[in-house]
């Protein structure tokens, strides 16, 4: 077995812990965090007005296949209950993209929720 020189394993650590950090340190603006609960909650109960009710009007149809595609994959995991945790954002073609995961109380596995809004409206909401 053929080992790296112990600089770069220091390296990948020291990278490694400044991502976690970061990551740590990243926070939502609360009324973007209600937003993303909200959408949670109305896609868990099949709700679609609420599930829109911040999207953009071009986006609304697209988002009903969304809010189904949730609903169907963590309706009854969200129900139990989960704790998000903030990772942050990016900008992508014009959208801000906001990126939690989602640990669920049922200890399966997480998922990531990527919203995207452009103009105080939302774009989508997607889980992986």
């Amino acid at each position: 077995m053929v080992r790296a020189p112990f600089s770069i394993r220091v390296a990948w650590v020291t990278l490694i812990l400044v991502a976690m950090t970061q990551a740590a340190w990243a926070q939502a603006p609360q009324p973007l965090e209600d937003l993303m609960k909200r959408m949670l909650s109305a896609a868990q109960a099949n709700a679609l007005d609420e599930f829109v009710a911040q999207a953009d009007p071009s986006a609304k149809i697209g988002m009903t296949r969304q809010m189904q595609d949730i609903n169907r994959e963590l309706g009854p995991r969200i129900k139990q209950g989960y704790v998000a945790t903030y990772w942050g954002s990016l900008n992508q073609e014009g959208y801000e993209v906001h990126v939690w995961k989602l640990e669920f109380r049922d200890g399966k596995d997480d998922y990531l929720v990527t919203l995207a809004a452009k103009n105080q409206k939302v774009a989508g909401m997607w889980v992986h």
